[in-house]
């Protein structure tokens, strides 16, 4: 069956309980289109300067389009990766600490070593907003366009980080054990995350939704839930969402005690705004 993006009149628009109160309609357009006109949840047009300058990932993403910008064409170390220098300097930007290097574990500024960094610079290159030929980096013509207009600079990102980047190549957890719904979870806190409540409440209710998920965990050092909840926070909150500053999150030792909160920026963001039929 072909379904097209923007009609999706054809499938029930009821609010359901049974799905946290969005329609079969409201949850196909989250699987499958997140950011098409059909789609309920949507990234708001026109983002105040002073909110975009709060979205850690998004500095984050800018500081390094204004270095290659700045450097026109810059050349990477013999294994591909930016040289230290460039590292430090976005690194000393202070957008998102590492906490290796904050607690004194390593002192190593090599990009590979830094998730952020090297997830930054990956995002901007699936969004088309840099290139790399002849081992060297160098802003395409899409980047230097978009670097004039931060809210569609933002949506560019925000789109290629959630849709085309792979969370799960920085961690030990099997691959797309977490799928591909940072959408519904969007949805989640802005319907629930005005109020602290436990990793597991989300991560539970999300499998509700992809209760197959589970499968990928064994029984090896833990139950196959508490595996899954620990790949969840790792890859829906302590690195994504809370990169983007959309949540607060705790880090306890017990996956399960920690707790997580919306902040005020996702609402600023994004919308949940079903369209009448």
């Amino acid at each position: 069956m072909i379904i097209d993006p923007n009609d999706l009149s054809e499938f029930d628009d009821t609010p359901d309980e049974n799905l946290l109160g969005l329609s079969y309609r409201d949850l196909l357009a989250l699987q499958i289109f997140p950011f098409a006109q059909t789609s309920p949840l949507k990234i708001r047009k026109h983002i105040p300067v002073e909110v975009l300058d709060k979205l850690p990932f998004f500095r984050l993403c800018e500081d390094l389009l204004t270095i290659v910008a700045r450097e026109k064409s810059l050349k990477l170390t013999p294994k591909g990766n930016l040289p230290l220098k460039f590292v430090r300097e976005l690194y000393d930007h202070g957008a998102i600490p590492d906490e290796a290097i904050e607690l004194g574990i390593t002192k190593s500024f090599r990009e590979n070593e830094i998730i952020s960094i090297y997830a930054a610079r990956q995002v901007c290159t699936l969004a088309g907003l840099i290139k790399k030929r002849n081992n060297a980096l160098s802003p395409t013509i899409k980047g230097q366009k978009l670097r004039t207009d931060r809210s569609a600079l933002f949506a560019k990102i925000m789109y290629a980080h959630v849709w085309d980047f792979d969370t799960w190549q920085f961690d030990g957890y099997p691959d797309r054990a977490t799928g591909m719904g940072n959408h519904i979870i969007w949805y989640m806190l802005l319907k629930y995350g005005q109020e602290e409540r436990h990793t597991m409440f989300y991560a539970d209710n999300y499998l509700s939704f992809f209760p197959e998920l589970i499968e990928a965990f064994g029984n090896d050092y833990a139950t196959p839930i508490i595996q899954f909840l620990r790949c969840f926070e790792v890859r829906v909150f302590y690195r994504f969402n809370d990169w983007w500053g959309f949540t607060e999150t705790t880090n306890n030792r017990h996956s399960e005690a920690n707790t997580t909160k919306t902040t005020a920026l996702l609402p600023a963001v994004l919308e949940f705004a079903r369209r009448v039929s």
